[in-house]
């Protein structure tokens, strides 16, 4: 785990601090799983890929499977305030989709001064990548960004093993003095690698819910630390007309930024201590208030105009 200091004194009108854990596949692009294969990254290569064998008779079963499910991807409309299809979402020229880079700036944004980013994707191993990174998020907030830390190195196997490396940074962060003195959100941005709330275990919990996991994470800051927990689970799944079921690290689509909005502009704290209850979002979501979604529709056309895709010489049917 790696935590660094932070570089400048807050200012006296900040009442909170704000953990924000942030994954990249899944959650900053759409990644499609493949059976036991690696997911399939939704990128301008994998769609040209498909659209040159979509027509073919005489393809293998394992590349026909791969073939329908991204093409079935691609053309799923989203909804929930997210117009169009989820090929919008393909990335070009690396691994992270311009539009939810976008989006993390302005949930970023919307945390404000007390808000410290945490990598906890696999991401992190790879140095030349998270610079990558740092610079995409600094590119759309409009002022130089880099990451408070990372959760610790490891061989991650599944979605119990990310849920822990989070636990156990925020359980090092009080450890070490670096909790603060204020009461702290933790918003968790995650696929959790592409696995729905199904009963997995965690430390000896079952995790049959976002508010399981959130417990759970609440547990591992000290009981009288003011600490108030959300995940946002940005997974999908439903099934085609054919019979073919889908499982895909749905990226951050805007019902994820309003739940990530509500939760930071929430006063969970009260005088005399936490409110313990994990948040759990209005229902129905779509009856939100449609200038929210409006606003973050205007996020998106203030992007930074994607760069021209250049050719890759290899399919990249896999993402990190």
């Amino acid at each position: 785990m790696t935590i660094m200091a932070t570089s400048s004194p807050r200012s006296k009108s900040v009442t909170s601090e704000t953990l924000l854990f942030v994954d990249v596949d899944g959650v900053l692009n759409v990644g499609i799983r493949d059976g036991r294969n690696s997911p399939i990254l939704l990128n301008m290569p994998t769609l040209g890929f498909v659209a040159m064998r979509k027509d073919t008779p005489h393809l293998d079963p394992g590349t026909r499977c791969t073939v329908e499910r991204v093409l079935a991807v691609q053309n799923k409309k989203i909804g929930d305030g997210d117009n169009g299809t989820y090929s919008k979402f393909a990335c070009t020229t690396n691994h992270v989709s311009d539009v939810f880079a976008s989006r993390l700036a302005g949930i970023i944004q919307i945390a404000g001064e007390g808000c410290r980013v945490v990598l906890c994707s696999t991401w992190r191993n790879v140095p030349e990548r998270v610079e990558k990174l740092e610079s995409i998020i600094s590119r759309h907030l409009g002022t130089r960004f880099a990451f408070f830390g990372s959760t610790r190195s490891g061989n991650e196997k599944g979605a119990a093993d990310r849920m822990k490396c989070i636990g156990a940074f925020i359980s090092r962060m009080f450890a070490e003095g670096h909790g603060g003195t204020l009461p702290m959100k933790v918003l968790v941005l995650e696929d959790l690698f592409i696995t729905p709330f199904n009963g997995w275990w965690c430390s000896g919990l079952r995790m049959w819910s976002t508010r399981d996991a959130e417990a759970y994470l609440r547990s591992c800051a000290p009981e009288v630390a003011k600490v108030a927990v959300k995940i946002v689970h940005t997974y999908a799944e439903w099934r085609t007309p054919g019979g073919l079921q889908l499982q895909l690290g749905a990226g951050l689509l805007l019902v994820h930024c309003q739940e990530a909005e509500h939760f930071l502009g929430r006063d969970h704290f009260v005088e005399h201590g936490v409110c313990c209850m994990p948040f759990t979002a209005p229902r129905p979501l779509k009856l939100r208030i449609r200038s929210r979604i409006r606003k973050w529709h205007r996020r998106d056309k203030q992007r930074v105009c994607v760069q021209e895709c250049t050719r890759e010489p290899s399919v990249p049917l896999s993402h990190m």
